[in-house]
């Protein structure tokens, strides 16, 4: 029984492996959820809540005002959203608001922000990007060079006797391996040190912040796509199950309806383009 439990759990985190380049976990073939990921629910060591409140100062509110008077009100919330929603460490802030003293654009700084958020990317790059669009640059040009120059992740394969050990722990679950190795590949960091972090109850928003990347999530986020919506949707559209898939991965990460993604995706619209479409409708 045990054998097949954690044969169950390897599967699942190999399924989970092929998706976590865009940091949300999909599952197929069944409508009910599987369940290792109820591990994120019943953890022992929950994460203290470091939402905390959040602090613009009127320092910030009267540069936000000053750079663009007309859609301050958008601004400012668009800002203090993105804080809350991202659960934006205290050290990121500070770079984003050094960063408006600076002359950059909030609208610039919360696109790129919101991008590296995404891709695990590291909080010196957030000068860069928002340099560039400066420069005259589109966020799409902006984005594809990103990603050509920053490798995809590729999920590491577990020793399966270290795996059962951390599935046996009561201090780890599934999301928890899966975030450490993402955090790994990112950072050049020893993957079991990561773990061994974390197991020491130190939050994935506290490490992340340690080590300069651009992430807070405690788990990871789950969108449901059946075998009945893949063969649907490959068959009006012609498109690969990968195609499909990572069609309403992006559906779900910019809250946007998952056929009209599917459409976007078989109209031969690239992955940058469609984030660069979104953050512009959100942020501009």
């Amino acid at each position: 029984m045990k054998k097949r439990k954690y044969a169950n759990i390897l599967l699942f985190i190999l399924v989970a492996g092929c998706i976590m380049q865009a940091g949300v976990m999909t599952y197929s073939m069944t409508n009910d959820p599987p369940q290792p990921s109820q591990a994120a629910d019943t953890a022992p060591h929950p994460e203290q809540a470091e939402t905390a409140h959040i602090v613009v100062s009127q320092e910030i509110r009267e540069l936000i005002q000053k750079a663009d008077p007309q859609q301050y009100d958008r601004n400012i919330t668009n800002y203090e959203t993105l804080l809350k929603t991202l659960e934006v460490q205290t050290a990121f802030q500070n770079e984003i608001e050094r960063l408006l003293r600076a002359g950059h654009q909030l609208p610039d700084l919360l696109t790129a922000y919101t991008f590296l958020n995404n891709s695990f990317g590291q909080i010196g790059s957030l000068e860069q990007l928002s340099a560039q669009k400066k420069s005259g640059q589109s966020w799409e040009q902006i984005f594809r060079a990103y990603n050509t120059s920053h490798p995809a992740f590729a999920p590491r394969s577990f020793e399966p006797e270290y795996l059962e050990k951390l599935m046996q722990s009561a201090l780890v679950n599934t999301d928890d391996i899966m975030l450490a190795d993402r955090v790994s590949f990112v950072s050049g960091q020893n993957v079991k040190d990561m773990i061994m972090k974390r197991m020491e109850g130190m939050s994935w928003k506290a490490i992340n912040e340690e080590l300069g990347i651009v992430n807070s999530q405690s788990s990871i986020p789950r969108v449901q796509v059946t075998k009945e919506q893949i063969d649907q949707y490959t068959a009006a559209y012609g498109l690969t199950q990968q195609q499909v898939v990572e069609a309403f991965v992006m559906a779900q990460k910019l809250g946007e309806n998952a056929q009209d993604m599917i459409k976007k995706v078989k109209a031969g619209c690239n992955e940058e383009k469609i984030y660069a479409e979104s953050y512009g409708k959100k942020y501009y």
